[in-house]
């Protein structure tokens, strides 16, 4: 995966998918940190161990990304917005979900 330019630019990079800077990503102090699939557990458990929030999703289907965006709204104070989100999204990618 390619970061956008701006994001090159402006944003620090403190991890791949399978390994991070922990220290790096302290000195961020985040609120949240997301992270993706039982290969990026001891990321989490690391940063849980430093008393960081960190959320795990495993999303494995269409329907699991979208509860997903569900509950990352929720986490975020946007629930309405990722249910909107939610209901653009849902016609198209369904027609996949059993594929």
């Amino acid at each position: 995966m390619v970061r956008p330019p701006r994001a090159r630019r402006e944003k620090p990079r403190v991890s791949a998918f399978t390994s991070a800077d922990i220290p790096k990503i302290l000195d961020l102090k985040p609120d949240l940190v997301l992270t993706f699939s039982d290969l990026q557990a001891d990321i989490a458990a690391a940063l849980i161990r430093a008393h960081v929030d960190v959320h795990a999703f495993n999303q494995r289907t269409i329907v699991q990304i979208l509860d997903m965006i569900r509950v990352l709204g929720a986490l975020v104070g946007a629930a309405d917005r990722a249910e909107r989100l939610v209901g653009e999204l849902a016609p198209h990618v369904m027609r996949f979900a059993n594929k």
